[in-house]
């Protein structure tokens, strides 16, 4: 006799005492999907696991498949059901780790008929071994009614474990909230592991220079800033500035001859002179990048043909934390891959070559200098004839 938990469920009772009270081959399934969280979680049947009938057509399911299992099988590796049969998990994923007191991002690939289903999923931040603190039901009874990705954000608690934390993901064919045990007619469960990390709010900055074109004493730049988000937080109040005065000399002239970006709030008003600042209270999710495109020109003082010079960010974390940077030449802020732009830190420079300019001659210049050329070959005659008569 299966034990029924006395907590409350949207889905039917009914459908729970009957299948305690009729073996399995009384549905319309292929057998039951257990969970596999470790001992304390509870996951067995005599601990009234998470336990679904999956249907003939194995569906709602998260991902490819969905296996059979006649027990749970708890393993510290959330891999118990795997080991046992085929591999089934990946249908619910973590595309970055959770920070403390920050937004998370679940995402997970549902399987369903037409009917569509409901997908409920817990995480025990609290490490106590069950799932029944409000805060760890981060998705309850989402909806969803195609084969595609989908995704929710929910809040992490600020006392949030740190570390590897359990989950689990439940779907079946109905419209109710689930709890994280018990049975349910369809559909499939998934245990699996998240990481919490502390607050680690960092950025980096990149600047990379094109092609100099020469006009005149003056000459033309386009450049291109990128700004990071290194860290695993939301960044805020993003600054992004550049001193072409001390990129170029006090003594030279800047115009702004064009800025734009597609995925940060630029400063249209920026002059590099006197307004200092590329942009204006941007932000950026973790893992995220945006850019500003800048073109220049400068006049420099004369006999000046090198330039070296560097942007700086500045952004603040959920926290308050600020962050800040100084560019690294080229287009990546973090080119050694090492998670921190810190040790990046190289300027960029602008060398300026100049081609000698050769006078353009009209006709009567072309004829000066026709005579000229006969006259200096006359003279080189007579010094070689004279030569020659010595």
């Amino acid at each position: 006799m299966f034990r029924l938990a006395s907590e409350k469920s949207s889905v039917p009772l009914i459908s729970m005492m009957l299948f305690a009270l009729a073996p399995v081959s009384a549905w319309s399934g292929t057998g039951l999907d257990f969970g596999d969280a470790p001992a304390p979680y509870p996951t067995t049947l005599v601990q009234n696991g998470a336990r679904h009938l999956v249907a003939d057509d194995g569906l709602p399911r998260f991902g490819e498949a969905v296996d059979i299992e006649e027990e749970g099988a708890p393993s510290e590796n959330f891999d118990g059901d795997d080991l046992l049969g085929s591999d089934d998990e990946g249908g619910v994923f973590f595309p970055l780790p959770l920070a403390r007191g920050t937004e998370g991002l679940v995402v997970f690939d549902p399987r369903t008929a037409a009917t569509g289903g409901s997908v409920s999923i817990w995480i025990d931040y609290s490490g106590d071994g069950i799932w029944q603190e409000p805060a760890e039901s981060v998705v309850s009874a989402y909806a969803t009614g195609g084969d595609r990705l989908e995704f929710a954000r929910f809040p992490v608690p600020v006392d949030a474990r740190l570390g590897p934390v359990a989950v689990r993901a439940r779907i079946f064919a109905g419209a109710g909230t689930l709890r994280p045990t018990g049975f349910v007619v369809t559909g499939e469960v998934e245990d699996l592991t998240a990481v919490v990390e502390a607050q680690r709010p960092d950025l980096g900055v990149a600047l990379a220079s094109g092609a100099v074109r020469v006009r005149g004493h003056a000459f033309d730049v386009d450049l291109v800033l990128t700004v990071e988000n290194l860290g695993n937080v939301r960044l805020e109040r993003l600054e992004l500035e550049l001193d072409g005065l001390e990129w170029f000399g006090a003594s030279s002239g800047i115009t702004v001859l064009g800025i734009g970006s597609s995925s940060l709030p630029f400063n249209t008003e920026y002059d590099g002179v006197e307004n200092l600042h590329l942009v204006w209270d941007g932000s950026l999710a973790p893992g995220s990048q945006g850019t500003v495109e800048l073109s220049l020109r400068i006049s420099p003082p004369a006999g000046v043909f090198h330039f070296v010079g560097q942007a700086r960010a500045v952004a603040h974390g959920p926290a308050g934390q600020v962050v800040s940077d100084f560019s690294q030449r080229g287009s990546e802020a973090d080119p050694d891959g090492d998670g921190s732009a810190l040790d990046d830190d190289e300027p960029t420079d602008i060398v300026v070559v100049r081609v000698l300019e050769v006078p353009v001659l009209d006709g009567l210049g072309l004829g000066l200098f026709a005579l000229l050329l006969g006259a200096l070959g006359w003279h080189l005659r007579r010094v070689r004839d004279h030569a020659s008569a010595g």
